[in-house]
């Protein structure tokens, strides 16, 4: 008999992406993905979106993978597609298997 899956843990961020918050956004992502299998992100309450964000999503989802972990979108939020498109984050394959960027295939 399988074992159940736990429902996906939520992290929600709001307010600028700055990189004056990088180290708040670290912390809160190391948090997250330490006490869930299953990490959903919901950044739509962003107003913006540094490429140092991105960088710690990307580092967030290979350490989620390595730990057999999932990690993905509850809804990355208008100003994490605008800077992904403009980071060239955005693309049709990802370097790991399910890409948080993979499944945009454009720029937004």
């Amino acid at each position: 008999m399988t074992q159940p899956k736990s429902a996906p843990r939520f992290l929600v961020l709001a307010g600028p992406g700055s990189p004056e918050r990088a180290r708040e956004f670290e912390q809160a992502l190391a948090e997250a993905l330490a006490s869930a299998d299953h990490l959903r992100l919901d950044f739509a309450g962003l107003t913006s979106a540094h490429v140092a964000l991105l960088q710690l999503v990307c580092a967030t989802h290979r350490a989620a993978c390595a730990q057999g972990k999932t990690v993905d979108w509850a809804d990355p939020g208008p100003a994490v597609e605008i800077a992904a498109g403009e980071a060239g984050f955005a693309r049709a394959q990802g370097c790991l298997g399910g890409c948080l960027w993979a499944a945009w295939g454009r720029s937004p």
